[in-house]
Formats: C-alpha cells, structure tokens, sequence
C-alpha cells in the first residue's frame, strides 16, 4: 500500500515538472514572439511559425472567435486554452520589458533608430521575397507593392508626436492585424504610419487614453485577421506577403527620404544602417537553421 502511494506520489510530481517545463518553454515562446512584434523584422507570427505552435495557436484563436462572435459549441479539444494563456504571459511581459529599451533609444538616439530600424525591415522584406521568388506573379505583386510604398513619400507623416484618436485605432487595427503573419511585423506597419514611437512611449508610460484606443483597434483587427487567413490568406497568402514586402520596403526608402537632409553626412547614421543589416543577417542565418531543423524532423 505505500509502496503505491509513493509510486503515485511520484507520477504526480513527475506530470507536475512537466506541466511546469512546458509551461515555462511556452512564456519564453512568447517573450520572443513580443521582442520580435515589438521591433521592426522578423514578425511575431515567424517565430510561432518556427516554433511549431503556429498552426495550434490560430486554430485555438478561430475557434474562440467563431465560440464567441457566431455562438457556435466548440469542442473544448479543439481550444489549447493553456497554450494561449501561457503564450500572451511571455508577450506581456516582453513587451513591458522592452518598450524601456526602444523608448530610450528614440529618445536619445532618434534618427539613429529609425535608420538602424528601416535597415532591419529592408533585409528581412528582401529575405522574404527571395524565398517567395517561385511565385508566378512575383515582379507583379513587388512593384505593386513597391509603388504603394513609395506613395508615402507624397504623404505627410499621419502619426506626428500626438496622433489624433482615429489615426491610433487605425495603427492598432493594422499592427494586430499584421502580427500574427509570418513574415510580417506589426511594429514595421507602425513605423510606416509614424505611430512607432508614440505607441512605445505610450506602453512604457502607461498612457490608458492612447493605449485603450490602440487596443480597441487592435483587438478588431487581430479578430478580423484570425476570420480571414482561414479563408483568403490561406489562398492568396503568398501574393498577399509579397505585396506587402514590396509596400515595406517601398516605405522603407519613403522613411530615409522623410530624415533631415543635413543628417546625410552623419556617418553615424551609416554605421547604425549597416547594424541593422547585420542583425537583418543574423537574424535570416537564424531563421533558416530553425526551419531546416523543423523541416529534418518532419
């Protein structure tokens, strides 16, 4: 008898450590999946992508959706609350963590920043379209996407120091939207718009105005996006990536040509570009050995 309650004791401990590692495996899933949402290149969905829980985490989320918007009984199996709530501790605190980081950088460090930020999302949009490059209507798709970028240079930056409330709800609609793609950051639509660096400051100030629009924004646009990637992304996902690539580095060049004319000549600007390319390359050299080992255990 006790020997059967030791051996039950034991089994009980052992189902507790692994409960806990996993647990733990999956907030550092997420620390990663916020550090990436939160800097412009390789997007949060990337790093799902790579992890193996991507395909896990959207079905979780349409089926919540679809539970929750259309009333519809879903089978409790086909709902990882665990993961979900594991996955967005690790996000949350990253994020946190992190805006400290970016929001003293553009405060000390502005142009700088952005140059070393437009240099990341250059390279990983390029990285992207040479593993889309197979697409029968990829020259189409870039230069559509390409043009639509380049637009912004005719454009005044909509998101200025203290954007209006619509221009908020937008940035958060669009950057939550875009987050869970692979290949496409949510931070790099922000920088785009000019919402990057007010959104940062506002998260590590703990602006509730700002960040209460950003989020009613943004939940729409995250719960729009879960509705159609199953839908439309899932046939014309590659010709949508590729046109947004486009559209990023076209708005990339739209962003140096925004820097003050007289900031040219500062080679500091330079050795921050070409930081943000080597951190573009490591990271790529990273993102091809995961997949590789994804693709050998498969």
């Amino acid at each position: 008898m006790l020997i059967l309650f030791y051996l039950t004791g034991q089994m009980k401990r052992i189902r507790l450590i692994k409960l806990i590692k996993h647990n733990l495996k999956n907030i550092s899933i997420g620390i990663v999946v916020g550090f990436a949402d939160l800097f412009p290149g390789v997007s949060g969905g990337t790093i799902l992508f790579l992890s193996g829980k991507y395909n896990n985490v959207i079905y979780s989320l349409n089926s919540i959706v679809r539970k929750v918007t259309l009333r519809k009984e879903i089978s409790p199996r086909k709902i990882e609350y665990n993961l979900i709530i594991t996955l967005l501790i690790g996000i949350l605190l990253s994020v946190f963590i992190f805006t400290k980081l970016a929001s003293f950088l553009f405060e000390n460090y502005g142009n700088e920043s952005r140059v070393f930020l437009i240099a990341l999302m250059i390279f990983c949009s390029i990285n992207l379209l040479i593993k889309l490059r197979k697409n029968r209507k990829l020259l189409v798709n870039i230069f559509l996407g390409l043009i639509i970028g380049l637009t912004s240079i005719f454009i005044p930056n909509i998101g200025k120091s203290d954007p209006v409330f619509y221009i908020i709800i937008i940035s958060g609609l669009l950057s939550f939207g875009f987050m869970i793609l692979p290949g496409i950051s949510g931070s790099s639509i922000l920088l785009i718009l000019g919402t990057y660096e007010s959104t940062v400051n506002s998260v590590n100030e703990m602006d509730l105005s700002y960040l209460l629009l950003f989020l009613s924004g943004g939940i729409a646009g995250f719960l729009t996006a879960i509705m159609l990637i199953k839908k439309i992304l899932d046939q014309y996902k590659d010709e949508f990536r590729i046109i947004i690539s486009g559209l990023i580095v076209g708005a990339s060049i739209g962003l140096l040509y925004d820097l003050p004319k007289n900031s040219y000549l500062d080679l500091s600007l330079y050795l921050f570009f070409i930081s943000g390319i080597i951190l573009a390359l490591i990271l790529i050299t990273l993102t091809n050995y995961f997949t590789r080992n994804e693709s050998n255990q498969d």
